[in-house]
């Protein structure tokens, strides 16, 4: 079984790639300030307001305003301390430390003597506390609140709020289970999960990994908790936020599909993929790969979204892919980005990293604007904003990003993927270095064979070209595994010290496999033919049925109503076109696409019905990548354009 999740210390790899740098820096210097203070109520927003700083200083007794809702903002406080903490990397910056100190502060002061941590049951509604499991995030708050704590530990060395999070772990683990006097419940919003398995490896105390087991194999049982809770149905509409809402209408082992509220089945996968990583269950792992197959074959869009039904933020059926409606939350594509990395510590297959890239570069990253202060927490795959403007049931779509929301988990989510991307380009075990993803990057690996230095040139997303240069003191004999990107299809070469190497038998599982003796400098050239694709989606997703998507190297791209006109229903092309690629300048720069095989009909101003058949017209298409779309104003936007043969 591999264990290629086993990643190199993030203090030990330094981004180089100018798209991720440029990222990093701009969340360093610009975004992380910025949210902080938007977390403490300074940012106006007709999406609404944080007041997850001032909750806390509510609940010890710093502050006698009123508590504000929502009642997990506590999650929001854990990720940007995560965020943070990763910036330092990067851009010591003694002003955020400094803040990270306070709200450390603030934790400690608003913990209870018994151990217990949360703003909301202690400030707002004590009486509460474990009276609703189901929807009350206590637990959820808590994974945040340690995956921040770590992250803080694991860049400074600085302890203190690590151990805050540990002495409210042990009250957990006295409270939730079978023994006497304690209750058998689990988190209606998984997430915690990935946080003790994060804690399990930095501390290897076994009854932290004891702890994520109990909670993934109880979720689900017979009876199922949540149906004691008084208020699990009357929480919500009963029909569409029930137990499998929760993911919790099974047990975990017998789950068969995607379901549910997307973003807790997303974290609550990569907790359990984890785990079964660790454990070797395979049964445990027979499921994962269930619901991989589910997720990724019948219930995901393009772009890398997951969630197609905006009530209930939620998977709907098999091939029900909506593309205006959808609710493809920023957080469920992150989520996706969690889970996938952790599948390949399972089985080595380059399907996990081709949609970890796709989702961390269009499901996620379309979630925040160039300027990095605006922001989608709904990345649908069309839009017209007259219609969004005016219609019920797209009132959770936005046409132009926000400077933040009352509900704010995808802003500081966002900001601790970019700025720990390095955690998903290696895996390393016994046998040798994986390459999942091709970042340029700097890296010191210490393993087994000895210690080597890793300097990766990439022109990862706008080229394939991709350079590996190995530093070691003395010979090593290991295998590099490299990923071929399933985008590139047999269009691509690899080369070692400017030989050609011959490895199309050398695969496994899509991955090259170049087991040698290594010595100091030796070269790894790779290259990948990034030249445009068309996609065409399975005829059983009704919305997509006569039209085709376009991709190039890891981006899918999209039509906007800036460079395209209105009406972009209207647009079709060949299905053979060729596109001209020019490199432009704004928006930080990106590759355009442009067509002259499209056409358009002309429709506009004639009557509602007609027995004429439209005028159709040559015209230019042009296209940029999905994740770009709406940083030039308003506009109609378009994924899946018609096509003809």
């Amino acid at each position: 079984m591999l264990k290629n999740y086993d990643i190199p210390d993030l203090k030990r790899i330094r981004i180089e790639a100018p798209f991720w740098k440029e990222r990093i820096q701009v969340a360093a210097e610009k975004v992380i300030p910025f949210q902080w203070e938007a977390i403490n109520g300074r940012v106006e927003s007709e999406a609404g307001r944080s007041f997850a700083v001032r909750n806390l200083k509510i609940a010890g007794g710093l502050c006698n305003e009123k508590y504000e809702e929502p009642l997990f903002q506590d999650s929001d406080i854990g990720k940007w301390v995560e965020a943070a903490s990763y910036s330092l990397l990067y851009h010591p910056n003694g002003e955020i430390e400094s803040h990270i100190d306070e709200v450390v502060d603030l934790l400690e002061r608003v913990q209870l003597p018994d151990g217990y941590l949360n703003s909301y049951f202690i400030a707002a509604h004590p009486e509460k506390r474990y009276k609703n499991f189901a929807w009350g995030h206590e637990l959820y708050c808590c994974g945040h609140l340690l995956e921040g704590a770590l992250a803080y530990y694991q860049v400074t060395g600085k302890d203190k709020m690590l151990r805050i999070m540990e002495r409210y772990l042990e009250h957990l683990m006295k409270k939730l289970g079978h023994g006497e006097g304690q209750i058998p419940a689990y988190s209606g919003h998984p997430e915690i999960e990935i946080a003790l398995m994060r804690l399990y490896h930095a501390t290897k105390e076994k009854k932290y990994l004891t702890f994520c087991k109990y909670l993934i194999n109880e979720r689900g049982r017979e009876p199922v908790y949540f149906e004691s809770e008084s208020g699990f149905d009357k929480e919500g509409d009963i029909k569409w936020m029930g137990l499998d809402y929760m993911v919790a209408d099974k047990p975990f082992l017998n789950q068969e599909n995607a379901t549910g509220h997307a973003v807790r089945a997303m974290y609550l996968y990569a907790g359990a993929a984890e785990l079964a990583a660790e454990t070797q269950d395979e049964m445990l792992e027979q499921t994962l790969y269930r619901l991989w197959e589910s997720t990724i074959r019948r219930r995901v869009y393009v772009t890398a979204g997951v969630g197609a039904h905006a009530y209930g933020e939620r998977f709907s059926i098999d091939y029900d892919l909506p593309n205006d409606s959808c609710y493809t939350e920023t957080c469920a594509s992150i989520g996706l980005v969690f889970w996938a990395q952790r599948m390949q510590g399972l089985k080595l297959d380059t399907e996990y990293g081709d949609w970890l890239e796709r989702a961390v570069y269009n499901g996620a990253l379309s979630g925040i604007a160039v300027d990095g202060e605006h922001y989608f927490y709904v990345n649908p795959l069309e839009v017209r904003p007259d219609v969004v403007h005016y219609r019920y049931d797209m009132k959770h779509v936005k046409t132009q990003r926000v400077p933040w929301y009352g509900c704010c988990c995808c802003p500081p989510n966002l900001m601790r993927m970019i700025t720990s991307i390095g955690k998903i380009i290696y895996g390393k075990d016994d046998s040798g270095l994986f390459i999942h993803q091709y970042i340029g990057n700097q890296c010191d690996i210490d393993w087994k064979q000895g210690q080597c230095s890793i300097t990766m040139e990439s022109g990862f997303p706008w080229n394939g070209n991709v350079k590996i240069t190995l530093g070691m003191q003395e010979r090593q004999h290991f295998t590099l595994y490299l990923r071929i990107p399933s985008w590139t299809e047999n269009s691509w070469l690899v080369k070692i010290n400017g030989k050609s190497e011959t490895c199309r038998d050398k695969l496994t599982g899509g991955y090259i496999c170049l087991e040698r003796e290594w010595s100091d400098q030796d070269e790894i050239e790779i290259y990948f033919d990034m030249s445009p694709r068309i996609i065409y989606a399975n005829q059983a997703v009704a919305e997509d049925s006569g039209c085709v998507a376009v991709q190039r190297g890891p981006l899918i791209y999209c039509v906007e109503e800036i460079d395209n006109g209105k009406m972009l229903q209207s647009i079709l092309i060949k299905d053979s076109a060729v596109f001209k690629e020019s490199w432009k300048t704004d928006m930080n720069g990106y590759i355009e696409l442009v067509t002259e095989d499209g056409m358009k009909e002309k429709g506009e101003g004639v009557q509602l019905y007609s027995y004429g058949k439209p005028e159709i017209c040559q015209t230019q298409v042009k296209l940029l990548p999905y994740f770009l779309w709406g940083n030039r104003g308003e506009g109609e936007m378009r994924v899946w354009i018609r096509y003809s043969v």
